[in-house]
């Protein structure tokens, strides 16, 4: 997938456009379900991962994988962890999702202009595909009540 930065004032975005090769891409697919004014999903910032993570988890929210992932894109050092999908009815390559960031930067937000990496597109793109292809039945949460 490619992938874009954007910042307009304190509002950051990513921009993605999927790449089909042999088979169809879960960007192409999310967006053949939702249309192409939809989000596939939001990134929050963190200042600290492991406690935002730890308070998520004792509330009953469930992530892809147990270990964040460490990774270097076009903006520096970033950590981050992404949940499970919000809708038990939809498949996992079609469904909105949650990624929690911390990036060790001193604005820590995008700058217009600037890019990913085709190394770190491919390795978003792998988390989220080796989701779908599990036929992931979990959600992020059952029960934030507590």
């Amino acid at each position: 997938m490619h992938l874009c930065g954007i910042k307009v004032g304190e509002f950051s975005i990513a921009l993605i456009q999927g790449i089909d090769r042999g088979e169809k891409s879960q960007v192409t697919k999310f967006v053949e379900k939702h249309g192409d004014h939809s989000f596939q999903h939001i990134a929050i910032a963190v200042d600290d991962i492991n406690a935002a993570l730890k308070d998520l988890r004792e509330k009953g929210a469930r992530f892809l994988t147990d270990e964040i992932h460490e990774r270097v894109d076009s903006f520096g050092p970033i950590r981050q962890i992404f949940s499970r999908k919000f809708d038990i009815n939809i498949d996992s390559d079609e469904a909105p999702f949650f990624e929690f960031v911390e990036r060790p930067r001193a604005d820590g937000l995008f700058h217009s202009g600037e890019s990913f990496s085709d190394d770190f597109a491919r390795e978003l793109y792998r988390d989220i595909e080796e989701s779908a292809h599990k036929d992931d039945q979990e959600v992020f949460v059952n029960n934030m009540s507590k």
